[in-house]
């Protein structure tokens, strides 16, 4: 019985070695080029060569072919492409043609469900209609999907594809960058595209400065300078400046400006190409109302606000009728009105809430208080919103949609 499994053992693996070899001969006996239109080329490779004048550039060739707009087929083993190939398995004019035939059949069915779907309507308007069959995929089509259409040479990509290369170079403080690029044309209706980057020497920042018209802001942006994500000395990166201009704006709104956003941060660049060298002034400008009298633009200087009461719904109003089952608790800073049947322990989403009566507007805080609520797993949904009230002063309100009740219950 040993001696027959071993030869039942051996059996499979020599048929599973045929059939692999089969399924790579069919696959490789495929032209590589099958779909490609005549006088259009298949990408078959594309390269980055950095040309840098010195050995201190911070750019990888990753992050360059990341912005690609054409590369060539996805390849296993190396070198083999395989969805390719998979691809080339299909025939277009036998899927156009099973498509035709099996649309005509679907169509019958659909006219069909149709006028049963009439019938039921003028015996019952209130019946269920029948939903209409949608058409298979073919098999070509399967093969498709699951395989990769030929990446076909466009010269449009090729210029496009240059303009996005030096823009994100510019980005990255190389300012001076020459791009150009070579294509070798193959004998089997394939192409090789390389681009050659130069990119001479990056800009570095020489000077930072900050101009607010408001002192308040002014101190707080002199007290977080030691943080900067902009120092002198350092390759110019515009990704640092969107870093700055958040951490910015995430300090403000932690400081009771409410109403402030990253718009009303900018940037004024100066360059000196002589020196390599970049200076910044960062600006934040104050709120511009339109004066309609003398058809001008009116500055308003940035409010810090403080929280003055919490208002929390529990339920929708608008599906409450008997106001004697309103469960509602109020103090000076606490409302919470419950139009949902179940009453909710008021201490423990009074303990939720972190705002304190008084305190700064904080939006790291009001993001806690919405996972805080959302972590009791008691609420589908919750919103949270504000009313500015005069004398600088916020209305915090919190809607609170109540999950499904879930019921648990023993019985012999």
């Amino acid at each position: 019985s040993k001696l027959n499994i071993v030869r039942i053992n051996k059996h499979k693996f020599l048929k599973n070695l045929i059939f692999f070899f089969l399924l790579i001969f069919v696959f490789s006996s495929c032209s590589i080029t099958k779909h490609v239109p005549e006088d259009e080329y298949l990408i078959r490779k594309v390269k980055i060569e950095l040309l840098s004048s010195n050995n201190s550039n911070t750019i990888s060739k990753d992050e360059l072919y990341n912005l690609l707009l054409q590369k060539p087929n996805r390849k296993v083993f190396s070198n083999y492409r395989f969805y390719l190939r998979l691809y080339n398995l299909s025939n277009q004019q036998r899927i156009d043609q099973k498509i035709i035939k099996k649309q005509i059949k679907i169509d019958k069915v659909n006219h069909k469900i149709k006028q049963q779907n009439r019938s039921s309507l003028i015996l019952d308007s209130n019946c269920i209609q029948k939903p209409l069959k949608e058409r298979k995929l073919v098999f070509g089509e399967r093969i498709q999907n699951s395989g990769e259409a030929p990446v076909i040479f466009s010269a449009l990509k090729l210029n496009r594809t240059k303009e996005q290369l030096k823009k994100h170079l510019f980005n990255k403080g190389y300012f001076k960058s020459e791009i150009t690029d070579s294509i070798s044309i193959l004998d089997n209706g394939q192409i090789d595209i390389q681009y050659f980057i130069k990119l001479r020497d990056p800009m570095y920042l020489n000077t930072i400065k900050y101009h607010c018209p408001e002192a308040l802001i002014s101190s707080y942006l002199d007290s977080i300078k030691s943080n900067s994500f902009l120092n002198k000395g350092s390759v110019f990166d515009t990704e640092n400046l969107v870093k700055e201009r958040n951490r910015i704006n995430d300090f403000l709104t932690d400081r009771g400006f409410y109403n402030f956003n990253k718009e009303f941060i900018y940037f004024d660049i100066d360059t000196n190409y002589v020196t390599n060298t970049v200076n910044i002034t960062l600006g934040i400008q104050n709120y511009k109302k339109i004066d309609k009298i003398n058809n001008s633009f009116q500055d308003l200087t940035h409010k810090q606000f403080k929280i003055s009461k919490v208002i929390i719904q529990i339920g929708d109003s608008s599906k409450f009728y008997n106001i004697a089952k309103l469960d509602s608790i109020e103090n000076s800073f606490f409302k919470i009105v419950n139009y949902h049947p179940i009453n909710f322990n008021s201490k423990l989403i009074k303990n939720s809430i972190l705002f304190k009566k008084d305190d700064f507007y904080k939006k790291s805080i009001a993001q806690q208080t919405y996972r805080s609520l959302i972590s009791l797993g008691l609420f589908k949904y919750v919103n949270i919103s504000f009313d500015t009230l005069p004398g600088s002063k916020l209305i915090c309100n919190v809607s609170l949609s109540p999950a499904k009740s879930q019921n648990l219950s023993l019985s012999l």
